[in-house]
């Protein structure tokens, strides 16, 4: 694809360049390459990309290159006004694709990009899901706490009042007050609710969530 653009340095005016696919954006000082239907611009951070958009006032559709090592941070470029995201790996490999794609559908998103967007997309939804029971991490736990006590701790974490743990596991409310003092104070929680906060906090709770019949457990 032969394209004439303009390369743009943040302190020096558009010097003609040479078609796209040989752009040769490794060099940082890089900033802009103006086309006739494209905007390219090489953007490594958020804040830089943010007052490049101010700088150039872009009046065409803009696609973002940023270095690979940069590929982590560079999602969330995708809240700005953007018509294209991509590393420069990628397009200096696809930039007669990414190019169209900007041109026919008004946006190109490098696939890496979009796998990470439907992975957030998915994981907001599974933490917005009601919990359906919490229960001890066992592995986790079972250095500190017996089999027994991890029972006591499970029906305590699902809201289980003192009286009914001691109908299920058959021992005196006494007693079951008793297991329960006792790993509050091993974890020096103070108080049942510090005792639970502590044990989140040690990514030892499990929270088992559903959504259309299915089961998702985290500890997050």
């Amino acid at each position: 694809m032969e394209t004439n653009a303009a390369l743009y340095h943040s302190t020096s005016a558009p010097v003609p360049f040479m078609n796209f696919p040989a752009f040769p954006v490794d060099n940082a000082s890089v900033s802009c390459i103006r086309a006739d239907t494209v905007v390219l611009l090489f953007a490594d951070s958020q804040k830089q990309l943010e007052q490049d958009l101010d700088a150039f006032a872009p009046d065409k559709p803009v696609l973002v290159i940023t270095p690979d090592d940069c590929a982590a941070q560079a999602f969330s470029f995708l809240q700005l006004p953007l018509s294209g995201l991509t590393t420069l790996t990628y397009f200096q490999h696809h930039a007669e694709e990414l190019l169209y794609q900007v041109q026919k559908y008004g946006m190109a998103v490098e696939p890496q990009f979009v796998r990470h967007a439907a992975r957030v997309i998915d994981a907001e939804r599974k933490a917005a899901l009601p919990i359906a029971r919490m229960y001890l991490h066992a592995e986790k736990a079972a250095s500190v706490f017996t089999q027994r006590e991890q029972k006591m701790i499970n029906l305590l974490l699902n809201g289980v009042s003192t009286s009914d743990i001691a109908r299920e596991l058959h021992y005196s409310p006494l007693t079951v007050k008793r297991y329960i003092s006792d790993m509050v104070s091993r974890l020096n929680a103070g108080d049942r609710v510090n005792f639970i906060r502590i044990l989140m906090l040690r990514g030892w709770i499990v929270q088992e969530k559903e959504w259309n019949g299915t089961s998702y457990a985290s500890t997050d």
